[in-house]
């Protein structure tokens, strides 16, 4: 028996998420695509490892700040910015409703 406690079986394919938003078009450069697949994969990751909501939701902020600069220096489009920052926001309201559902 393995113990896997602190694992949450949560599971967002942020990728194809990220595809379909940047599908259309793109302005960003592979290291900042790469950033931001980075910063997401690491955010799911938070979750599954069961970390605290306030921590996820701090991580989430600061990736708002990315995007609200990368949206500012015409990076991302307003669509593209309002996608990924919903899609951060969906991430932060599973781990609530995951943390909930675990006490």
């Amino acid at each position: 028996m393995t113990d896997q406690n602190t694992f949450i079986p949560y599971d967002m394919d942020t990728d194809e998420k990220l595809l379909e938003i940047f599908r259309e078009h793109c302005n960003l450069s592979c290291e900042e695509y790469e950033e931001i697949r980075s910063l997401f994969i690491n955010l799911v990751a938070d979750v599954q490892d069961g970390r605290p909501v306030v921590g996820i939701e701090a991580q989430a902020e600061e990736m708002g700040i990315i995007f609200n600069w990368l949206y500012t220096v015409k990076e991302l489009t307003l669509k593209e910015y309002n996608e990924v920052c919903n899609l951060a926001g969906q991430i932060c309201r599973d781990a609530v409703a995951l943390a909930g559902e675990g006490t």
